[in-house]
């Protein structure tokens, strides 16, 4: 995470970079994660499918599409993107833990726990993971 008042460089180095090498996937994955911290939720999607784009068989191009589709609503196409980002690579921790939330969103608790649980169980020191997965469990000890 970046220290406040540095997400404007980061962002235009990011931007400057993808304009001069569109080709780049490496630059528009972190254009759309700095645009995502800002919450400008559609223009980081744009940059996520980019990536995606340049890059189909990155897992983290996938994961990061994934996030972008959560924060517009689009839950089932967020979990269909973690999952790509899990065939491609079943030991990223992120998209597991991204796959859980997707889930949870979706009502499919005890799914999105068995995700959560195997993001901590690849990645012990994740405190996100560890973190939805107790919220997961909250919300299934109130079903």
């Amino acid at each position: 995470m970046l220290p406040n008042g540095r997400y404007d460089g980061a962002k235009h180095l990011a931007l400057s970079i993808s304009q001069r090498f569109p080709d780049n996937q490496f630059s528009w994955k972190i254009l759309g994660a700095l645009i995502a911290q800002t919450g400008r939720k559609v223009e980081a999607f744009n940059a996520s499918q980019t990536s995606l784009e340049l890059a189909p068989h990155a897992p983290e191009a996938y994961s990061n599409l994934g996030v972008a589709l959560q924060e517009l609503g689009g839950f089932e196409d967020a979990e269909s993107n973690c999952r790509q980002a899990i065939d491609v690579n079943s030991n990223y921790a992120e998209a597991q833990n991204n796959l859980g939330n997707a889930l949870k969103e979706l009502g499919i608790l005890n799914e999105a726990a068995v995700s959560n649980q195997q993001a901590k169980a690849l990645q012990p020191d994740y405190v996100q993971a560890y973190y939805n997965l107790d919220i997961t469990l909250k919300g299934l000890a109130s079903v």
